[in-house]
């Protein structure tokens, strides 16, 4: 089994506890809701200065993402992502035409994170989705650092799709066609020799500010 295999394997292995209630961020939820119901009286009218641990399954912001949410969305986006290209790498060398396009998010934009951002509206939300966001960005710094790395004739791109009709959140029923995201894919693969590389995309052919 070659390593790009094996990564696949264990990101399937791993939506499937979360889907069965099993996977380490249902389990933190589980215990959250167990402190929830243990918090005595004392902890419940401590002041803001000597906050008492947050029992609240709710929201996912710095104050209540926990350490394996964190490392489950580094492990998926960050880690796994390196993995497979690693193990493509020893093809693509072998390749007249290299690309590598790896699937970022706007959410991932410090830039769209702290001003106007034409895909997600950040202030509806201010610091959600941390774990999921940071590893986004940790993605765009892997692309450039592998885009320096490798050089010509390798076009090493991320792509940021914008919100899709998909199964990434359950019920989802928001967003739009997921063939025109894949698109933009196939248009960074299949870049001419002269195109860009160490590019952060948007789904429509425009530059995202990092």
């Amino acid at each position: 089994m070659s390593v790009g295999d094996e990564v696949f394997r264990r990101i399937q292995s791993a939506a499937r506890s979360e889907r069965q209630g099993r996977g380490p961020v249902r389990r933190r939820e589980r215990r959250r809701s167990r402190v929830r119901h243990r918090t005595p009286h004392h902890c419940k009218r401590a002041s803001s200065s000597a906050r008492c641990p947050d029992a609240s399954a709710g929201g996912d912001g710095i104050s209540t993402t926990s350490v394996e949410q964190l490392r489950a969305a580094y492990e998926t986006n960050v880690l796994g992502l390196i993995a497979v290209t690693q193990a493509f790498l020893p093809a693509l060398r072998a390749s007249a035409h290299p690309r590598i396009v790896n699937v970022g998010s706007g959410t991932g934009s410090l830039a769209w994170s702290s001003g106007p951002n034409p895909q997600f509206d950040w202030q509806r939300s201010p610091g959600n989705s941390l774990a999921y966001r940071c590893s986004k960005t940790a993605v765009n710094a892997v692309t450039l650092l592998t885009a320096q790395e490798l050089g010509d004739p390798f076009k090493v791109n991320v792509m940021a799709p914008g919100l899709r009709k998909t199964n990434l959140l359950p019920n989802m029923t928001v967003g739009g066609d997921a063939a025109e995201a894949a698109a933009a894919v196939v248009r960074l693969a299949t870049l001419p020799d002269t195109g860009p590389t160490g590019g952060y995309w948007s789904w429509d052919g425009t530059r995202v500010p990092w």
